[in-house]
């Protein structure tokens, strides 16, 4: 059986052998062999295939007709635009994480062989973001304040908090006539990407509860807190106050 269709530039007859060629020839709007080597010849004149991105208007080049036809077709974004992507509704969530739990799940009652285990070590292994890979104090700073824009951006109130450190802290602030802001008093402030415990704004002054986390072996503050303190310090120029809890005292740094 033959499948005859028009050319859609010069209505010539075109034939083809079967339904596949046919409906994709339908499909895509191709046109002859005699139109196609004249479309071709005209393309040939051109230098470069452009057009603008449909969401910012962007200009994109193409290195060929290809490409440039295949684009504009499916109406392509940018790169930019395209990663946005859309927000997933939160129906489509759990539904999603249903679908993907238990054996739904590909990997379900499924284990990497040990090959394959010693295959992703080598590959991790010098990867920047893995073990041993050091970030610099200022890149350290900008991913602190921008874990604390997306907090204030989302609601997303990730970073725990102790509710009998701001007991302390009130009762610390009532008895030295400081008034601390802090997690349930509207809220701790951010400096240089630290949210600190407590803050008198009008006498600057910062006040942090330390749990037992906070100290070595020896019962010295680790230096990771020292580090966190000495930068808060350098930033408000400000009396600095520490709560031990395991002295139960108050001791200005």
């Amino acid at each position: 059986m033959v499948y005859i269709r028009k050319c859609p530039m010069c209505s010539k007859d075109i034939e083809y052998p079967d339904k596949y060629l046919f409906n994709r020839a339908e499909r895509e709007s191709r046109c002859c062999k005699s139109c196609g080597s004249k479309k071709a010849n005209e393309h040939k004149k051109i230098k470069s295939f452009d057009r603008n991105c449909p969401n910012c208007q962007k200009l994109l080049a193409y290195g060929s007709y290809h490409s440039w036809w295949i684009a504009k077709k499916n109406n392509q974004s940018c790169i930019s635009c395209s990663k946005t992507g859309i927000p997933k509704s939160t129906e489509f969530k759990e539904h999603l994480s249903k679908v993907m739990s238990g054996e739904g799940n590909p990997m379900y009652g499924n284990h990497h062989t040990q090959k394959i285990k010693n295959l992703i070590s080598n590959i991790n292994k010098g990867n920047k973001a893995g073990l041993g890979y050091k970030f610099s104090d200022d890149s350290k700073q900008k991913m602190r304040e921008a874990a604390v824009r997306r907090v204030k951006k989302y609601g997303i109130h990730s970073r725990n908090f102790n509710p009998n450190a701001c007991k302390i802290i009130d009762e610390y602030g009532k008895i030295n006539g400081y008034n601390f802001q802090h997690a349930l008093n509207g809220g701790e402030i951010s400096v240089a990407g630290y949210l600190v415990d407590g803050y008198d704004k009008e006498k600057n002054v910062v006040f942090e509860y330390d749990e037992r986390h906070h100290f070595d072996c020896n019962g010295k503050l680790k230096s990771k807190d020292c580090n966190r303190m000495n930068c808060i310090k350098s930033q408000l120029n400000c009396k600095f106050f520490r709560y031990s809890e395991i002295t139960n005292d108050v001791v200005e740094y």
